[in-house]
């Protein structure tokens, strides 16, 4: 009997983890803005503590191993958040997506750990 195909990437899981982080960056944002706490410090922590909780989520919940899903739902929302903002620019891309790849990554792994897959 032939074993099914093993997938390099799980596009679905990228996917819930990309509404994950943007979900939780916008309930941060409205969170710093309803306390009055909207300092540029406390939304980048907020924006890196969203893509670590959303790697952990999406660790957590997916079936098998999906650790790098959240760190590529990561740098696709870097892209979106930047486009809403119109701040696009290749520089920003690059250099805004680097924390929240790694922090997603770290995420994803504490998701699999706390799940046992790993």
């Amino acid at each position: 009997m032939e074993e099914p195909e093993k997938r390099l990437l799980e596009y679905r899981w990228i996917g819930i983890g990309l509404l994950y982080i943007l979900g939780l960056q916008v309930m941060g944002d409205a969170l710093l803005t309803a306390r009055g706490a909207a300092s540029s410090l406390m939304e980048q922590l907020v924006s890196l503590l969203a893509f670590f909780i959303g790697g952990v989520m999406v660790g957590k919940h997916s079936p098998g191993k999906t650790i790098k899903e959240p760190a590529i739902a990561a740098v696709l929302a870097v892209a979106i958040l930047l486009i809403l903002k119109q701040g696009f620019t290749s520089a920003t891309f690059i250099r805004g997506s680097a924390l929240p790849f790694i922090f997603a990554l770290a995420g994803g792994y504490a998701g699999e750990k706390w799940q046992g897959t790993i």
